[in-house]
């Protein structure tokens, strides 16, 4: 295919937080259509977009260039007491490799040491220790050059470009040249040209790109409108002064500077040159310190080893070699560093009285985790499989409030506080913000935005887009048309950034080296790159969650060995208690974990609960209401009721096939759980347990091609076990058609652990377990003013 003859090297995307409206996916499929080999991403200060980008160009075939445009501050006026003279500068910045790529992350995770009307700063010390490895552009307007050259100093100007040259390199710095039709640029670009030759410095041409087609200048301006809180009718709002800020064809761009080609040329030149390939296969896993001469793995099998006969009294062949295979897995996958990292924080939150979590979602696939306290859930009994365990990418931990906040303290205690980060949480506008917003800044009365806001449903995504058609009657049409254009492009956009409390990534080495870092309000670095974007580093995830109900159980347990003296051990007890079956059989779910609901009360005492293989049933159950109204309400009591009717006996159990009966019987011959699917291709198809995983991921994502491979090698695999071509269709089926509602049982099993836990404690000490749900909901003085009466009250007893 024919390249163009022209890169863009000056984009922002909409992670420069509402000074632009273009997406990652827009400007990709530009230079798509515009047969762009490269495309650059330069947003504001920051590199939130970076990974994001980087992928999605690399899946297009665009070579990816990544840059930012960067806040440079003169240290003279950041030094100065009065922040108002602060002089700043754009400067634009770009990787060459990988090298100038580690140099950007340091340099905008740096600019945040400083800040300047919320604005990261950089300072000319940063760009000389940081500059190796870096393309840096001359900015626009507001770059030093230009202002300098706008002001009619050229001295000054040419003593600022020898200073770049200087930092960067002649061949590394260029003179950036633009053309919005703005009268400063016109008056600009015959000076810059003539400097470039008095001072040998190349010139580039870029379009400083903020919206990726022209109609979308209004989308931009209120963007701009929602930053600075002003309206399109405000003579003195901030505008771009044309509406050319948009990612124009090459034909246009080389017409544009058609007497200036090698500024067109240099674009070619310097893409050809940006040739970054981010490594995302190295191990950044920290290290974790062994206490006696022994290698992490020998270590990891002794704690595993030691715990066998606390965990079981008897350990039997079976769990013995299901020990043996998991540590052989986790040698080979050098995991073992991972399962002590989990091991220690685990250990050390327990030992301090906080109450941890079953392991929500992934951790109790495994009889690693449960020997080593990971998890309370023991993984054969149940039927889960290490294989879906292994394929999970995080980690999920529950933990009371204030144990959440003891453990991220401590990780960062053992491994240095630059090595343990927190992760960003980008903020978007939600549909009903958006109607509200867009309308005052539109100028639509406010009378009508209120009953447009109250035509979207709460907790539903309804498009905006469907919202306003819906209301098109109310409005002039011409008003009607541009609100409804701005308000379906602005939806869901992102307008904020902050910090999500539940996500924790750990590193060998500084994290700065492998992420760009920002800081919050309390000066703590926080990753710039979001949870999505992390998922793609080879970094130690973790899912740090702060449950309520475990900082319930937490007081229950408190209250009861102060007014009883007794210390329980929820780990100890039996999970088939009659009574606390009893309680739940009764429909008594007022403050238990996940049961609480009118609806859920009245389904438990259809159900009539026996066990704790029947309360992860049920849970699962009460999940499927949820995902089944979501795909529409017939579909609720086609399953629910097949499934309580089975469960009854007013319905006969059969089974698919006869070798499925052991892995169905608990849920009564139907399918709920991801792990009974991959047993049955295992039992069925004749697959691995790998083999079996992938078998179910693909089936959930219902990538057509894929699922049609699937097939045959199942039907195949099956007639080979002497199943009939027509039943093993028939099966594959089933399991085709209703994958996306089946769950990961490990997920169930954890939650259904906690479910038991508060419902034991109501049972068996109401009072502590009912004090401790008002306490959860008190200030900290009342919480004092309680735990010193529960003191008093004990003390006088005991006289």
């Amino acid at each position: 295919m024919q390249k163009s003859d022209f890169v863009h090297l000056h984009v922002h995307s909409h992670y420069s937080i509402l000074d632009s409206s273009s997406s990652v996916r827009s400007i990709l499929e530009t230079a798509t259509k515009y047969k762009m080999p490269s495309i650059a991403i330069t947003d504001h200060g920051t590199m939130f977009g970076v990974m994001d980008f980087y992928h999605a160009a690399l899946k297009k075939e665009i070579k990816p260039i990544i840059g930012f445009e960067a806040y440079l501050a003169v240290k003279s006026s950041l030094d100065s007491q009065d922040k108002t003279k602060l002089k700043t500068f754009h400067l634009l910045l770009l990787a060459e490799g990988l090298l100038g790529y580690k140099n950007l992350m340091k340099l905008s995770s740096l600019s945040f040491d400083r800040t300047f009307q919320g604005k990261p700063l950089i300072d000319f010390e940063s760009l000389e220790k940081y500059n190796k490895g870096v393309i840096a552009l001359s900015g626009c307007l507001h770059g030093e050059i230009p202002q300098k050259v706008l002001a009619g100093n050229e001295e000054a100007a040419i003593t600022a470009i020898r200073r770049y040259q200087e930092i960067f390199g002649k061949a590394n710095f260029f003179l950036e040249l633009q053309n919005h039709g703005l009268e400063k640029q016109l008056r600009l670009i015959p000076k810059l040209v003539e400097l470039s030759k008095k001072c040998d410095v190349p010139i580039v041409a870029t379009n400083n790109c903020h919206y990726t087609k022209k109609e979308d200048w209004e989308t931009h301006e209120a963007l701009l409108c929602l930053q600075t809180g002003s309206t399109f009718s405000d003579p003195k709002r901030w505008q771009f002064g044309s509406h050319e800020f948009y990612i124009k064809s090459p034909e246009a761009m080389i017409s544009l500077f058609k007497d200036l080609p090698n500024s067109i040329t240099n674009t070619i030149l310097i893409a050809e040159r940006c040739n970054l390939n981010i490594p995302f296969n190295e191990n950044n896993f920290p290290i974790f310190q062994i206490p006696k001469d022994l290698d992490s793995f020998s270590y990891l099998e002794e704690l595993c080893h030691r715990a066998l006969p606390k965990r079981y009294l008897n350990p039997d062949e079976i769990r013995i070699c299901r020990l043996k295979q998991e540590l052989s897995v986790i040698k080979q996958r050098g995991l073992s560093d991972f399962f002590l990292i989990i091991w220690d924080f685990i250990h050390h939150t327990r030992k301090l009285g906080f109450q941890v979590g079953a392991g929500s979602g992934t951790t109790e696939g495994s009889i690693v985790t449960y020997l080593l306290e990971i998890t309370d859930v023991e993984p054969l009994k149940f039927g889960l499989l290490f294989e879906r365990f292994l394929s999970s990418s995080n980690m999920y931990f529950d933990f009371s409030d204030e144990g959440c906040s003891q453990i991220v303290e401590y990780l960062k205690s053992k491994y240095g506080k630059e090595k343990v980060s927190r992760v960003i949480s980008l903020k978007r506008i939600s549909a009903k913000s958006t109607i509200r917003e867009i309308g005052h800044i539109v100028g639509i009365p406010a009378t009508q935005v209120n009953a447009l806001v109250k035509l979207v449903p709460d907790g539903k995504y309804v498009s905006c887009k469907e919202t306003l058609e819906s209301f098109a009657g109310e409005f002039k049409k011409e008003q009607f048309q541009k609100y409804k254009k701005i308000v379906s492009s602005v939806e869901w956009e992102i307008n904020g950034s902050g910090v999500d409390d539940t996500k924790l990534v750990i590193s060998g080495n500084s994290i700065v080296d492998i992420v760009p870092m920002f800081q919050d309000k309390d000066g703590d670095s926080i990753s710039q790159f979001d949870s999505n974007s992390i998922t793609k580093i080879d970094l130690l995830k973790l899912d740090l969650c702060r449950q309520n109900t475990l900082t319930v159980i937490e007081s229950t347990l408190n209250f009861i060995e102060k007014r009883a003296g007794q210390k329980i051990n929820l780990s100890k007890i039996e999970l088939d208690d009659k009574a606390t079956f009893e309680l739940l059989r009764q429909g008594l779910t007022t403050g238990l974990f996940m049961l609480p609901r009118p609806g859920v009360r009245s389904l438990i005492k259809k159900f009539k609960l026996s066990g704790f293989e029947d309360l992860i049933f049920l849970l699962s159950v009460c999940v499927s209401m949820s995902s089944c109204k979501a795909f529409g309400d017939h579909f609720y009591p086609m399953l629910i009721n097949d499934l309580l009717e089975r469960k009854n006996g007013k319905i006969k159990v059969e089974f698919p096939h006869p070798a499925l009966e052991n892995i169905l019987k608990n849920t009564y011959g139907l399918f709920l759980y991801q792990e009974q699917l991959m047993q049955a291709a295992n039992i069925l198809a004749g697959f691995s347990m790998e083999e079996a995983n992938t078998f179910r991921k693909e089936l959930g994502r219902k990538n057509f091609e894929e699922v049609k491979k699937l097939e045959k090698l199942f039907i195949e695999g099956s007639i080979r076990r002497g199943i009939e071509r027509e039943k093993a269709q028939e099966i594959f089926d089933l399991l085709y058609t209703n994958s996306v509602f089946y769950f990961y049982k490990g997920c169930m099993a954890g939650l259904a652990l906690v479910t038991f836990h508060t419902t034991w404690l109501k049972t068996h000490y109401p009072i502590e377990f009912m004090a401790a749900l008002l306490f959860t909901k008190l200030n900290n003085l009342e919480k004092k003013e309680i735990n010193k009466l529960l003191v008093t009250k004990t003390s006088e007893s005991e006289k």
